[in-house]
């Protein structure tokens, strides 16, 4: 074959199955059949790859092997034959999502009113006390405020268990977030409402008390809601201090039997459906505020009479 090609002018490279030809000066291109001594020169414009009939059976072949496997992938990844088995097991890192939820939720509800009522007290130590808390906490993010009270406190000796260490985090964090919707819900009452309060010798707590809070926990209660729909999504940050809840119980599982797609869409449902009941509840207490706050607008008696 060199001796031929070189004989015609041409340059050749042979590998495989498959001959490629070079130009030589004055002649464009010869193409080569490694079964036969001959050369024939062809007019072309550039190098090109001949393959022979048993080359391209094999790659017929491969393909349709390719294809099997795509398909075959495909249905191993929509496979959910094996999901009974830890289906229950998903459950428990559920209820344990759910647990935080409702601690912190109601830690921080509290929590929360305790530091708006500091920050429009008229105390100004109070005032600048819970503004640097706000600061501090939601300049921060939540995930690092866990990895502080869970990995940094045990180098002072405070060693907290991993659940305890994940209510405390997330409690602080909602806490700054909520208490801001406090006080966005306080300062949004009408000041003639103080005003007729103090007019009638009440003091600024009993006014507070009886008058203020009522209607602005009625004006708070559809961010609340939010908040709280939020909070659930967000206990998956305490996988990374190892609590065993719902997206960690699927790692653990996950990296047994590799079923991702299986696993984490399982997941997915799970939150969707409790998301929804939560949404679904918001709801409700939206439309008791609703009716709450219109059965007592002073004349609501007279227009429906």
């Amino acid at each position: 074959m060199a001796s031929t090609g070189e004989h015609c002018g041409l340059k050749s490279t042979t590998a495989a199955r498959f001959v490629v030809i070079e130009p030589a000066r004055g002649l464009d291109i010869a193409i080569a059949d490694p079964s036969h001594e001959n050369v024939r020169p062809v007019a072309t414009d550039g190098p090109r790859m001949i393959r022979n009939d048993i080359a391209g059976k094999h790659r017929v072949q491969s393909q349709g092997i390719h294809r099997r496997s795509a398909v075959q992938n495909l249905i191993a990844l929509f496979n959910f034959r094996d999901a009974p088995l830890y289906f229950m097991e998903l459950l428990g890192g559920a209820w344990i999502s759910v647990q935080l939820t409702i601690y912190v939720m109601a830690l921080s509800l509290v929590l929360g009113l305790v530091i708006a009522l500091m920050r429009i007290s008229p105390n100004g130590f109070f005032r600048r006390i819970s503004t640097i808390y706000v600061e501090i906490i939601r300049g921060t993010p939540a995930l690092l405020q866990l990895f502080y009270i869970y990995f940094v406190l045990p180098a002072f000796g405070l060693r907290l268990p991993a659940f305890l260490a994940g209510v405390i985090g997330l409690t602080v964090n909602y806490a700054a977030y909520l208490s801001e919707v406090y006080r966005a819900g306080i300062q949004a009452v009408a000041h003639g409402q103080n005003e007729a309060a103090q007019s009638l010798g009440l003091s600024r707590w009993l006014t507070m008390r009886h008058i203020i809070l009522p209607q602005a926990l009625r004006i708070v209660v559809p961010p609340l809601g939010n908040y709280f729909i939020s909070l659930f999504k967000d206990t998956s940050l305490v996988s990374t201090i190892t609590v065993k809840e719902l997206i960690f119980t699927g790692q653990i599982i996950a990296a047994t039997n590799f079923q991702y797609f299986t696993i984490f869409t399982i997941i997915g449902v799970i939150y969707l459906a409790i998301s929804y009941v939560g949404s679904l509840m918001v709801q409700y207490l939206e439309h008791w505020s609703r009716i709450e706050t219109g059965a007592r607008r002073p004349g609501a008696a007279q227009g429906a009479n």
